[in-house]
């Protein structure tokens, strides 16, 4: 006779096993509403309407796709299902509508309408296809991830959008914006680094020598607890060196590495930190920050997760006398238990877990910065990089921005001259930016490959005024 005790410990672990499982919780869940009952999922507030099981599930297979893409993309592998696909014409952009109280689901290419059944079987097919794609990922690729946007938040502002303002367009923004957020979904992959990432951090410090302290010390830790299950924040990071010794491509490579998407925040440019946390609904033009948008939506077609790059441009150059203060929204978004309730000042009472960003800064000079500031980052110096070293960043990043235009026959090795050329005239940033000019005048000239004359001259140093 099993004890009691037994049974409950049985079922605790059952629950536990579901919990822990995405797919679990879907057929829980349909399993108590086999009537087709209506769940708490709101669109509207004002129309009190609710989705039925079949809509969340549509909804949670298409966070899944998502999800899943970005572990597929790290290994290399093809996701061999997409949407739903429309009986009519083939598209797969079939989205849902609302109308009368009813959904129904609508081609975008030929804007036929898809039936209830045939979507309930397509949907049956995708589940079935994305738990058997889950199943060969090893349980680290796989998480449950993050549930960096608090459904219960969402839900709230929903049904009260017309509190946040008085205004009726940032109402409506609100009020599109939740649309959106519930359509792709709240929680977000934790993406760790692929089974190669010891070889992608070897090549860094080949390329990077002068960085291999920001690699040792930050990159290499955090990268083993993530590739070993683990979860840790990583240690936000500010590099610190003189103008042109690559601070701003490393970063950018870091991000590429963890196919992760990126935000980059100019600091010396910035008058308030409306940039990080958003404009407050009170002002005409509210508006989300980078925080907000790159982990709700993701970045320059990089799918959204929860742990993205954020990459601080130029902290040592925030001036003085600004009402809003630009760092202001730092204090809070680099401590970790601060962070996991952060609020965009554009929606009000949404909770975001922002604990996981991978913070990055670069200062010429540590005295401008706020002491507080400095105290929140491992602070990493970084020195000029030897010619020898400086000629093979700027291979890397030559390189980098032929295969950026898609031109596979255009030469991306350049010749000794050119670099040596190139590396005794410009800055790695102006290198950068002079590389695509120089492919194009190459083009234009009838070459596939650079001249040292492609790159033009140096701009002429800015004469320096006297003043008494």
């Amino acid at each position: 006779m099993v004890q009691p005790q037994n049974r409950a410990a049985a079922r605790a672990a059952r629950e536990n096993a579901t919990q822990a499982d995405p797919f679990g919780q879907l057929e829980q869940a349909i399993a108590q509403h086999e009537d087709g009952s209506q769940l708490a999922l709101e669109f509207d507030g004002e129309e009190r309407y609710l989705p039925l099981v079949q809509d969340i599930k549509h909804n949670i297979i298409k966070q899944q796709i998502e999800h899943l893409r970005v572990f597929a993309e790290m290994r290399g592998e093809k996701l061999l299902f997409e949407n739903l696909c429309c009986d009519h014409c083939g598209s797969t952009e079939v989205i849902r509508e609302l109308e009368d109280s009813h959904w129904f689901w609508e081609c975008r290419n030929c804007a036929k309408h898809v039936s209830d059944t045939k979507a309930i079987q397509q949907m049956t097919r995708l589940f079935d296809e994305l738990r058997a794609f889950s199943s060969n990922l090893p349980s680290q690729d796989f998480d449950n991830g993050i549930e960096v946007f608090s459904l219960e938040d969402i839900n709230a502002l929903t049904e009260n959008f017309r509190t946040v303002s008085s205004d009726e367009h940032a109402s409506a923004r609100v009020k599109a914006t939740l649309k959106r957020l519930i359509d792709i979904g709240n929680i977000r992959p934790y993406v760790v680094p692929n089974p190669a990432w010891r070889g992608q951090l070897d090549e860094l410090r080949e390329q990077f020598p002068n960085f291999i302290s920001a690699i040792d010390e930050v990159l290499e830790p955090s990268f083993a607890i993530a590739a070993a299950g683990g979860r840790c924040r990583p240690a936000p990071m500010l590099l610190v060196g003189t103008p042109g010794v690559g601070k701003s491509y490393f970063s950018s490579l870091i991000a590429g590495v963890l196919k992760t998407p990126m935000f980059k925040v100019d600091l010396a440019s910035a008058t308030a930190g409306s940039s990080l946390d958003g404009l407050a609904t009170h002002w005409s033009n509210s508006c989300p920050g980078e925080v907000f948008k790159t982990l709700a939506f993701g970045r320059s077609g990089v799918v959204a997760t929860a742990c993205p790059v954020a990459y601080l441009d130029e902290i040592d150059k925030v001036g003085e006398g600004h009402k809003y203060d630009p760092l202001g929204a730092l204090y809070g978004l680099l401590e970790v238990q601060s962070a996991k309730t952060f609020e965009d000042q554009s929606l009000p009472g949404l909770r975001i877990d922002a604990s996981h960003i991978r913070w990055i800064a670069c200062a010429n000079t540590l005295d401008t910065i706020p002491a507080p500031i400095r105290s929140r980052f491992h602070i990493v110096h970084v020195q000029a990089p030897t010619a020898s070293e400086n000629q093979r960043m700027f291979e890397k990043i030559f390189a980098s921005v032929v295969h950026d235009t898609r031109l596979h026959d255009f030469g991306s090795q350049i010749s000794r001259a050119v670099i040596s050329h190139a590396v005794e005239k410009f800055s790695a940033r102006e290198f950068k930016t002079r590389s695509a000019m120089a492919i194009g005048r190459a083009l234009a000239r009838n070459r596939q490959v650079v001249e040292a004359e492609d790159f033009g001259t140096a701009p002429a140093p800015v004469p320096r005024k006297m003043g008494f």
